[in-house]
């Protein structure tokens, strides 16, 4: 479409951040937690005329939950250093858009599986909800379930 520009490398980025034009960007990772949105994030943030839109989501503990429920400044690291980012921006949440599949989408993911997995790890979501899927996969498949918490390691032999 002739209204999007592909922002590609950081001489680019640095300068839509400069740029004071009206414009919207669309940008990984939706709940905040690495990639391009922290530069524009950090550099955007303080400004009560930004807003920040949240496309589903966010999970306990990213900083994406964070702005969510209303934190007024959060630490970030900026050049090596942890810094506070006063929030001046509107937090806006859009419910609906998902690249993510949801639990029933999984299930019959895991129906269409042959043979029938015998380990599965449910992971990148809400620990509570992982665990519950968990619960429902080993009543179904007879199978085991692990839902790992935020840092815990796997080992995989």
């Amino acid at each position: 479409m002739k209204w999007f520009r592909p922002v590609k490398g950081r001489e680019l980025r640095e300068s839509i951040i400069m740029d004071n034009s009206p414009c919207i960007v669309l940008a990984t990772s939706g709940m905040l937690n690495g990639g391009p949105v922290m530069e524009y994030f950090k550099n955007w943030a303080h400004e009560d005329r930004n807003s920040l839109c949240f496309v589903g989501y966010q999970a306990e503990g990213t900083l994406g939950r964070r702005l969510q429920k209303g934190f007024g400044e959060v630490p970030m690291v900026i050049n090596g250093k942890t810094e506070i980012v006063k929030i001046g921006c509107e937090m806006v949440t859009i419910d609906g858009f998902s690249g993510h599949s949801d639990r029933r989408q999984l299930l019959d993911f895991v129906d269409q599986i042959s043979p029938t997995p015998r380990n599965i790890i449910c992971h990148h979501g809400d620990y509570h909800k992982c665990n519950e899927l968990g619960k429902t996969l080993r009543e179904r498949y007879k199978c085991r379930t692990y839902a790992p918490q935020n840092l815990e390691t796997i080992r995989l032999m």
